[in-house]
């Protein structure tokens, strides 16, 4: 008898082990991988389950994020592709530029199938980002191009003194990008006009990162530098021993990137003084991508490694099969990249539930803030756990998918229709027309962080318990409003400490 329940308890906990594999957690172990036949360099996307890329084999691909499984890859019948650049994506719709067939490509998400081409004098190395129905992305043909979004029509275009293969950013209507000629610009998003440029002594080929009001960005001479976003005046700047063609990342105070002397640096991002570099066994290209209190990224010595965010110990390493050049997605506890041997690599970062905190080497930045949501009425607010707050958010309801829609390059609006009265604890319900959503995270823990550190500096925050689909998020928002001037002040006073809010507008 003790025999057969030994052997009945060991057949149930191979079945649950087999079940429950994928939360197993253990760091750095490989999920899948999947093959290509040239090397994989840029950027990757995850989007609803779904993992975009490109590679030098010509080829935009589409893989299931759970299983690697292919679903599509778009060709564009030129063999000259070369898919550099990385992929953006917005409504619907996968944008990424190919390099040698000197194309900006707008291709469904759906099928793959091609949506509009717009064809330049030049390569595109350059990532594409699209904001307010328009994509901005450079060229080697010196310029910097801005189309409507839908049609691929040009809208305008600047002309610099070389290469454009650094990936704009687009802050408050305005457009930050660096080019091979020297020089670092601000443009007026919707003209293309200038602001100010400022001269960085050396190529910018590094996508520039935001953070409080500043803007950061390496050179090919081994500086990085630190403006004042509105200005361009200097700030500060750090010197490397090698080119930064990596793009930095900001969190928690810090600057992360690395440098082709084989360096990956953690600056203070007020100040420029370095809080701890750790040395790789090769030059990075590779940006970093911020996740849970790791960072991640890879090395031309053929490996992918994550350290502690503080204080950059090596906490894992993965040997891979070529060098790392591609920049990694982390999106519910898994960590996406590719490199030169042309295999895309997914593992396990320990964590589940846990999206990239960076905004440009990872996940957010390759996803427009544009985002379709759909509420179920199982919304419900967390006011057991707001202690500091008598408030408690608006439960959100309705079958229907709430509808976004932007109306400038300043705010993006959600617009959601309340069926459910507003659940309060003071003795008449807050009526107000907007507020300001300042993140959404899957797990609990991320989302009170930010709510006890909002709270912390003086900010009216509160938060909910949403469900889109399936899943289930924790929403962090900031003040209830109810005129557009008192909301674009709090809108533009997040931005400009490092947020990246989105306006809420109610409809009763």
């Amino acid at each position: 008898m003790l025999k057969f329940i030994a052997a009945y308890a060991f057949i149930l906990l191979s079945f649950l082990t087999g079940l429950f594999a994928d939360e197993t957690n253990s760091p750095g172990s490989v999920i899948w991988t999947f093959k290509t036949d040239k090397p994989v360099t840029g950027s990757l996307a995850v989007v609803n389950d779904r993992l975009y890329f490109g590679g030098l084999s010509d080829n935009l691909y589409c893989l299931s994020s759970g299983t690697g499984e292919k679903y599509w890859d778009f060709n564009s019948g030129n063999t000259n592709s070369v898919f550099i650049s990385s992929p953006f994506y917005a409504g619907e719709n996968i944008y990424i530029g190919a390099d040698q067939a000197r194309t900006m490509y707008c291709v469904s998400s759906l099928n793959g199938s091609s949506v509009w081409g717009f064809s330049t004098e030049g390569g595109i190395e350059s990532s594409p980002r699209v904001f307010g129905g328009r994509v901005y992305f450079g060229s080697s043909d010196n310029k910097l191009y801005c189309l409507d979004s839908e049609k691929g029509i040009k809208s305008w275009d600047f002309i610099t003194k070389d290469a454009v293969r650094s990936s704009p950013l687009i802050i408050s209507s305005r457009v930050y990008f660096g080019s091979v000629d020297g020089t670092f610009y601000c443009l007026d998003a919707g003209s293309g006009t200038i602001n100010w440029t400022f001269q960085a002594g050396g190529p910018v080929n590094s996508s520039p990162a935001f953070s409080a009001g500043r803007v950061y960005f390496g050179t090919g001479a081994g500086k990085l530098f630190c403006l004042d976003c509105m200005t361009g005046n200097k700030l500060w700047e750090f010197s490397a021993q090698g080119g930064i063609i990596s793009s930095p990342a900001v969190e928690d105070g810090k600057v992360f990137f690395g440098s082709l002397d084989g360096n990956f640096y953690c600056l203070n991002f007020m100040t420029g003084k370095q809080a701890w570099n750790f040395k790789t066994g090769g030059g990075i290209v590779s940006s970093p991508s911020i996740s849970d209190g790791n960072v991640y990224f890879g090395s031309f010595d053929k490996k992918f490694y994550c350290l502690d965010e503080q204080a950059g110990t090596n906490l894992w390493e993965l040997e891979t099969s070529g060098q790392v050049r591609s920049s990694p997605a982390v999106n519910d506890g898994k960590i996406y990249f590719g490199n030169d041997a042309g295999t895309v690599y997914c593992i396990d970062s320990g964590s589940r539930d846990i999206d990239s905190g960076n905004t440009l080497g990872g996940q957010d930045y390759f996803i427009a803030e544009t985002v379709l949501e759909t509420n179920a009425p199982e919304a419900v607010g967390n006011a057991d756990s707001m202690t500091n707050s008598p408030e408690t958010d608006t439960n959100e309801s309705g079958s229907s998918a709430a509808v976004l829609t932007v109306t400038n390059f300043i705010t993006n609006y959600i617009m959601v229709t309340n069926t459910l009265q507003e659940q309060t604890s003071l003795a008449q319900p807050v009526h107000y027309k907007y507020t300001v959503q300042a993140g959404s995270f899957r797990t609990l823990k991320n989302a009170k962080k930010l709510y006890n550190f909002l709270r912390e500096n003086g900010y009216n925050a509160f938060y909910s318990r949403i469900r889109a689909g399936k899943t289930w998020y924790y929403r962090v928002r900031v003040g209830k409003l109810n005129s557009i001037p008192s909301a674009d002040y709090l809108m533009n006073k997040l931005r400009n400490e490092g947020y990246r809010p989105v306006l809420v507008k109610k409809i009763n």
